[in-house]
């Protein structure tokens, strides 16, 4: 004969006093939120790559030639 659990006890996990919960981690260069999205990976790396192209634009501008820029962007 079965039973149904008796489900009026909420399960909390223990707290430990030196962790602080966040909502999203960096886990081997990877964002990862509290739902599992990639959602803040991607803003990351579109952040990042807006930062690089105004970076090259602007040494564009003041004069360095085509083969340093492609130094630049080899690394």
């Amino acid at each position: 004969m079965f039973k149904m659990p008796n489900l009026k006890h909420e399960i909390s996990p223990c707290t430990l006093p030196d962790f602080i919960r966040v909502n999203t981690v960096k886990l081997l260069r990877v964002y990862i939120d509290h739902t599992m999205s990639f959602h803040e990976h991607v803003e990351q790396i579109a952040k990042i790559c807006n930062q690089r192209f105004y970076l090259l634009q602007q040494m564009c501008k003041q004069g360095l030639n085509d083969d340093c820029l492609k130094i630049l962007i080899m690394q």
